[in-house]
């Protein structure tokens, strides 16, 4: 296939990647028919995984740290010997997928086995050299709140609802704090409701 000048061209992928690295990225591929280009970002995509995985992964093995390295490096000698388009998202769709398994604790190996791999939970049950586990520290909770409520009312809003919270020096914290404030609110709304009812 060849690139066009063409921002509709491989749309979904250039969001994607605009949404991790930035305006930018999404400036230079929207209708960049270099494959030179498209391969320099391939490269930072895999290479921000790795710096990302060193930087957030606090507790893990070093089987597991190794057989990340070994993937992401075969992934990026690939991407650098790519030279069309299709090579190079192969390559990259490669390597994504084995990391994806990775991530879930277990690189499946079924190569050659002639039995058809069924959907079945026990054959995608990949914790036997491993397990992960995804937790969270209460600031990691309220952050991961702030962000769901102000997409939701916005910042201003927020902004006048945490002042509140603040004023009211209440020892929960913020997301619990609202969730009482919006039970509060229900009950009291449902509580007039079924006034209005009474005296009709």
């Amino acid at each position: 296939m060849t690139l066009r000048h063409d921002e509709a061209q491989y749309f979904a992928l250039k969001t994607a990647i605009e949404g991790i690295l930035g305006h930018e990225a999404w400036l230079d591929l929207k209708e960049c028919t270099e494959v030179a280009k498209w391969r320099r970002y391939f490269l930072k995509l895999i290479e921000a995984i790795r710096v990302s995985l060193e930087a957030s992964v606090e507790i893990c093995d070093q089987g597991w740290r190794d057989e990340v390295r070994e993937n992401l490096n075969r992934g990026k000698n690939k991407v650098k010997a790519s030279k069309s388009i299709e090579d190079l998202l192969s390559s990259l769709t490669a390597t994504l997928l084995r990391q994806t398994f990775l991530q879930i604790g277990q690189l499946p190996n079924r190569t050659m086995i002639a039995e058809k791999v069924t959907l079945s939970r026990q054959n995608w049950r990949l914790c036997g050299y491993r397990s992960v586990q995804y937790v969270q520290t209460p600031a990691q909770v309220e952050a991961v709140f702030w962000h769901e409520q102000q997409s939701r009312i916005g910042f201003p809003e927020q902004i006048a609802l945490h002042d509140r919270y603040r004023n009211s020096r209440s020892k929960l914290s913020f997301s619990q704090w609202c969730r009482n404030l919006e039970s509060e609110q229900v009950t009291s709304s449902a509580q007039g409701s079924s006034q209005v009812s009474s005296s009709k």
